[in-house]
């Protein structure tokens, strides 16, 4: 994430200055010279002033599956953990996917954590204060062995949408099912499978590149927010459904599966699902985006690219009248680098080229959105 790194490396630099709380609250506008900036090698330079090690660092460790940061995952380590683990995140928390996937291997390695995730953002005060409840809770259960709080079930999820607090006995939960919703011509979202159809084009020029809205930011602007300008946009695919005719509740991971063709080996795809209501309103819900390099994804035999999106995991209630949406684009900047389409080395690169970019929805590509379905 660009705009996380960036906006971590400013707070941590002024973090006993006078100006800490100033910065949190300006800090997308002031940092936007540093976002925009390329090569990115002297981005630090203009956030803070000075070059910072850890910057150049990360720029010369992009890839996830570099060996720098296999040496910094502890999670190898975490299924030895015994003391009792209690988590409290956000469904907009910048941690969230890494989070639940550490519930997940203490549960596997036979531990009892218990689970909180509400509304919440990294830094919302909600979060922070149910943190706290959970800890003083959580000690006084296991050092003094006074239990009369301790909720009964392990897991506690707050239902977005729905604006309600449920418990479950496991994350995700097992009554779950998946449910394919797919991509029709028209910007249509819905259960069936298209009938045969042209793709959808678009064109993502780097050098204007589509913005990112709320989601999981360390930011004020971080969180659920309205989407509808970013809809408009021409390098911005939408596919909404119809009027729901009841409640539609989701709970655990999404993931998009899409048929591509770009006319670069070196793009990007993002997918966001959201949320529109009865006046039109979009919300974001969850979002994910993956890059595609030579040799990523197996191109089909008609040439097409099938690319799986992992959106980050929700709980969230799609109310009666209310449609579900989802977005495709290629970016989400500054929240994430931009792809320049070269496959320069990211500290460097400073070239831009324009991807022209097909999304295909038809029998042999039908191209889809997976939602955990409550029953």
């Amino acid at each position: 994430s660009l705009h996380g790194s960036l906006s971590w490396t400013k707070m941590i630099a002024t973090q006993e200055s006078g100006s800490r709380l100033s910065m949190l609250f300006n800090s997308d506008k002031k940092l936007m010279p540093a976002f925009n900036h390329l090569p990115l090698q002297d981005a630090d330079e203009l956030a803070i002033g000075r070059p910072a090690v850890h910057w150049q660092d990360w720029l010369e460790h992009n890839d996830p599956e570099d060996e720098y940061w296999k040496e910094a995952n502890f999670r190898k380590t975490l299924a030895k953990v015994t003391a009792p683990v209690n988590m409290v995140g956000g469904w907009y928390d910048i941690f969230l996917p890494w989070q639940l996937k550490d519930y997940i291997t203490l549960i596997e390695a036979g531990r009892q954590p218990f689970l909180t995730i509400g509304p919440w953002t990294h830094t919302d005060k909600g979060l922070m204060g149910t943190g706290v409840r959970e800890g003083i809770t959580w000690f006084r259960a296991h050092l003094s062995g006074d239990q009369n709080d301790l909720r009964e079930e392990p897991v506690k999820l707050f239902i977005m949408g729905a604006n309600e607090w449920h418990s479950f006995s496991e994350w995700p939960p097992s009554d779950s099912q998946q449910q394919r919703w797919h991509l029709h011509p028209g910007g249509s979202l819905n259960t069936e499978i298209s009938s045969e159809s042209e793709p959808d084009c678009y064109r993502y020029d780097p050098a204007d590149p589509t913005p990112s809205v709320g989601g999981p930011l360390l930011s004020p602007n971080s969180g659920p927010k309205k989407n509808n300008n970013v809809e408009s946009r021409l390098d911005v695919l939408v596919y909404t459904s119809a009027k729901l005719e009841q409640d539609i509740m989701i709970i655990g991971p999404v993931q998009a599966e899409l048929y591509i063709n770009s006319s670069l080996e070196y793009t990007d795809f993002f997918t966001r699902l959201c949320d529109v209501n009865s006046s039109g309103k979009s919300i974001n819900i969850c979002d994910g985006i993956t890059r595609l390099v030579p040799g990523k994804f197996k191109p089909e035999s008609d040439g097409s690219i099938k690319v799986v999106i992992d959106l980050w995991p929700t709980a969230h209630c799609f109310r009666r009248k209310h449609r579900i949406r989802l977005q495709v684009s290629s970016g989400a900047h500054p929240r994430f680098v931009r792809n320049f389409g070269t496959g320069e080395p990211l500290a460097t690169a400073t070239k831009l080229i324009v991807a022209n970019q097909s999304v295909y929805h038809d029998p042999t590509r039908p191209s889809s959105v997976i939602l955990p379905i409550m029953d």
